[in-house]
């Protein structure tokens, strides 16, 4: 058994999933004749299986197995103990992964009650814990409670790790990041500038939690209406995409968009209009003619030429959008984003005296609306 566990452990590592199961399911049967149902050891096999599933997106199998994995784990190790924590926190997972963030709630305060009973209000398996119960709430449209769980991992962290430990850091970012999803950006700034305060004692300005901390900068200052210091931020994250990622990935896109739609607030339309062409041309090259990302960037660019006074241009835009969006396998979002399309082109024919024309685009943009 333990060497088929091996295998599986060695396929699933390599990806190929479909036989780490096969070896997976082999060893569990073993187990079973040998050992028993209630053994740690099946447990501990049902939780490999589940852990495969998850990353096979298998969901409902997954949780199946993990129930199964916590069910022994109870009967054999008592409900408050630190293994069936963390199986409770895979279940959590799960559920947060099938959108099902109430019970992924649910599960996650089970689980932080237990390793409160177990470690204590100071450990770092409690943070943790305090840690997946924010980004729940945060999801959850709950910020409030959001922000109070960040304050407790800050706490656990300030005590047992430092002020200038990383993960201190990102704490301090998360919560920053949810100020400004509560609409106070002055209080976001105040810790998100704590978190870069301590990133850059020991990281550059390229490494991904510093890249993060900027474009929550970013975030907060377009709620301040500081749009150059918005800009200061797109740009150092630009810099850094552009040192550590080839200059045709989608993230290097991604920031050329953003610089584009800050220019475009700001009303800089030529700068727009210029990073808004630069994020299309790696579009292409990152995803070819014909993808979602594509029809994106066509919406982009028909909200800068509008804003031009470049009528023609822009429906043409709009257009293209739209018939690329229809196009692709069909999605509520992919719908959504047509219909805002169509109501953007009902806008501009309206605005310029043609009625009919715009009638039938909202009829177009109702359409899409009601699918």
């Amino acid at each position: 058994a333990s060497t088929y566990n091996s295998m599986a452990m060695v396929h699933e590592d390599k990806g190929e999933f479909d036989k780490s199961m096969e070896y997976h399911e082999l060893s569990l049967n073993i187990c079973l004749k040998t050992l028993g149902e209630a053994n740690p050891t099946v447990a501990a096999t049902y939780n490999n299986i589940a852990t495969c599933l998850l990353k096979m997106d298998d969901l409902d199998r997954a949780l199946d197995y993990f129930e199964k994995s916590l069910a022994i784990k109870q009967h054999t190790l008592g409900e408050y103990h630190r293994d069936v924590a963390s199986t409770v926190h895979n279940i959590s997972n799960v559920y947060a992964r099938k959108g099902e963030l109430d019970k992924a709630t649910d599960y996650c305060k089970k689980g932080l009650d237990i390793r409160l009973k177990e470690f204590g209000n100071n450990h770092p398996h409690v943070a943790a814990s305090y840690t997946t119960l924010a980004l729940l709430c945060k999801d959850s449209g709950h910020q409030d409670d959001a922000l109070e769980y960040y304050k407790n991992t800050l706490s656990i962290m300030l005590t047992t790790a430092g002020e200038d430990h990383q993960d201190t850091a990102a704490t301090y970012n998360n919560i920053g990041r949810v100020f400004v999803m509560k609409q106070e950006p002055d209080r976001a700034i105040e810790y998100l500038e704590r978190s870069l305060t301590i990133s850059l004692k020991t990281l550059d300005e390229t490494h991904p939690n510093v890249v993060l901390s900027y474009e929550n900068m970013v975030s907060a200052y377009l709620l301040k209406g500081e749009f150059d210091t918005a800009l200061i931020y797109c740009n150092k994250i630009l810099a850094a995409r552009l040192q550590t990622l080839p200059k045709n990935h989608p993230d290097v896109a991604l920031s050329y968009r953003d610089l584009g739609n800050v220019y475009k607030m700001k009303g800089d339309t030529d700068k727009a209009l210029e990073n808004c062409l630069k994020a299309l041309d790696v579009r292409l090259w990152a995803f070819g003619t014909t993808h979602i990302k594509i029809a994106e960037s066509h919406s982009d660019l028909a909200a800068v030429i509008e804003a031009r006074d470049d009528v023609n241009n822009a429906l043409n835009q709009h257009k293209k959008s739209v018939t690329m969006r229809v196009s692709l396998p069909g999605e509520i979002p992919l719908t959504i984003e047509v219909a805002h399309s169509c109501e953007s082109m009902a806008r501009i024919y309206k605005s310029h005296g043609h009625l009919r024309e715009a009638i039938t685009c909202h009829q177009e943009s109702l359409k899409f609306k009601l699918m």
